[in-house]
């Protein structure tokens, strides 16, 4: 049941006259988290990490695959391609998120490269998830405006050193398809 004055009926919360300053932000806070969890439990999110540890020179992910993808920038700089677009330049640890599947590539130092968790995410419902469609086409967050986040994510960067690479061109000592000048944003 909805609270005294939030109305919550076809989906729509509005707060009638006369009742701000009575603790109503969080019970409009709780609606809105219950909310939230009710969407989740219709439609589940499924990650299946593919990339752990340093990425060199390009590394291209088509989009062609039906899902988005999550990537973790641990350290180190990365350009980040939408077609012929430079859509983001990292410096240090970010969360890149592609609710649908998108083309892009990431363009890191050929000899150091950028410390990266990648996983790919399948939202239940593909397009007609409500999730994916009300989120923007990628989410790009530093993770310094996250602190609240900082302790699972370094979990998280743990436990995925221990999983293998699949797809992706890691490091080595021969990165002759890559070129440093790309790094440069021109």
């Amino acid at each position: 049941m909805a609270p005294a004055g939030v109305r919550s009926d076809q989906g729509v919360i509005g707060l009638s006259a006369g009742v701000a300053g009575q603790g109503l932000g969080r019970k409009v806070t709780s609606l809105l988290v219950d909310r939230l969890a009710a969407l989740l439990g219709h439609f589940s999110v499924s990650a299946r990490t593919f990339q752990t540890g340093p990425l060199c020179g390009v590394n291209e992910l088509g989009g062609s695959l039906g899902y988005g993808q999550l990537h973790l920038l641990k350290s180190g700089k990365a350009e980040v391609w939408h077609s012929n677009t430079r859509a983001h330049c990292l410096d240090g640890p970010a969360l890149l998120f592609y609710p649908r599947p998108i083309a892009h590539r990431f363009v890191t130092d050929q000899e150091h490269g950028a410390e990266f968790v990648c996983a790919h995410i399948e939202l239940e419902g593909g397009a007609a998830n409500p999730l994916a469609n009300a989120l923007p086409a990628c989410v790009c967050l530093p993770l310094s405006q996250m602190p609240d986040s900082l302790p699972v994510l370094m979990l998280l960067f743990a436990e995925a050193g221990e999983l293998p690479t699949v797809g992706v061109r890691p490091c080595s000592t021969d990165c002759s398809r890559c070129c440093s000048s790309n790094c440069s944003g021109s």
